[in-house]
């Protein structure tokens, strides 16, 4: 592997080895190149796998806590 990028839902599909190749300022040529686009998706499909996952802290053990992408609330 000589890189990954992400790229939007828009773009799926649409990359090719030529993009890549201008991309890599002459490092890379096309025949260097194979492109494989593929999903990661945590096996949540479009969720954050901790936004369905439960959480105790030490201090209140018997206090259910949820944690979602950059905030903690306690249920």
């Amino acid at each position: 592997m000589a890189g990954e990028a992400l790229i939007s839902k828009e773009q799926k599909g649409k990359v090719n080895a030529d993009d890549i190749v201008s991309w890599a300022d002459g490092q890379l040529k096309t025949t260097d190149i194979i492109v494989h686009p593929f999903r990661l998706d945590w096996g949540n499909g479009e969720q954050y796998p901790l936004d369905s996952m439960i959480f105790y802290e030490s201090e209140t053990p018997d206090l259910p806590c949820t944690m979602h992408t950059n905030r903690f609330e306690t249920n």
